[in-house]
């Protein structure tokens, strides 16, 4: 399924941030702008001509972003550091059962499983 609805980040240098584009893709591409407050949909020309992007906003502002958009469709802004924390945890419980499942093959042959 092909999606009309697309965003595209970039990195932007000269903000010390990130370009949004917002871009509404039917026969042609138009991009979201705002002019005195109302949003307008311009035509992104065909000859590659480079355009502005919908929006700029420092990295601080763009995270505050990341975090506000977890947060309304996932649950918590910290959903995401939240799975990698329990990814590292698991991890770390597969290192040790790994080790104590060698413990227990390396003592199982000895008379009264002592070392």
């Amino acid at each position: 399924m092909n999606d009309i609805h697309q965003v595209r980040i970039m990195t932007d240098f000269a903000a010390d941030g990130i370009a949004i584009y917002v871009v509404l893709r039917t026969t042609d591409r138009h991009i979201l702008h705002f002019r005195n407050g109302m949003p307008e949909w311009e035509a992104i020309p065909a000859d590659g001509r480079t355009v502005d992007p919908t929006l700029r906003l420092s990295d601080g502002h763009g995270r505050a972003l990341l975090n506000a958009l977890l947060q309304h469709y996932n649950g918590t802004p910290d959903s995401h550091t939240q799975r990698e924390d329990l990814m590292h945890e698991r991890e770390r419980r597969d290192k040790l059962e790994d080790a104590v499942v060698r413990i227990a093959l390396a003592t199982s042959d000895l008379p009264g499983g002592q070392a």
